[in-house]
């Protein structure tokens, strides 16, 4: 929920505390958000920031998303996952099961392969 120049401010910070411990993870918060509105594209531009690891969060229903910004350069992915997607509140909605997260990091591999 920032823009860019935001990010690059912070990004400032860290490197004037000489802390090389950053990494940005492109992510849109609507819970779920449409594929369309995920914007890993915007994974190309932050890749472009030296000495900065770039991942994706994703809130998106099923692993497209995070297929796509691996094959992008995400290095991180950050997916919920549980143990019942009829549970209340709005992650279970977006997250996977078990089988469904081993099977989106087998997916994963084949892609930085």
């Amino acid at each position: 929920m920032a823009y860019l120049k935001d990010v690059l401010k912070v990004i400032e910070i860290f490197k004037k505390e000489n802390n090389e411990n950053l990494i940005i993870l492109q992510c849109t918060t609507n819970y779920p958000s449409k594929i369309e509105d995920a914007n890993i594209n915007v994974i190309k531009t932050l890749k472009k920031i030296d000495g900065i690891e770039v991942g994706y969060s994703d809130h998106t229903i099923g692993e497209l998303a995070c297929l796509a910004s691996v094959a992008m350069g995400a290095k991180i992915i950050e997916k919920h996952f549980t143990i019942d997607k009829n549970m209340e509140g709005n992650d279970h909605k977006v997250s996977l099961l078990p089988a469904e997260f081993k099977e989106m990091i087998n997916q994963i591999r084949i892609v930085e392969e």
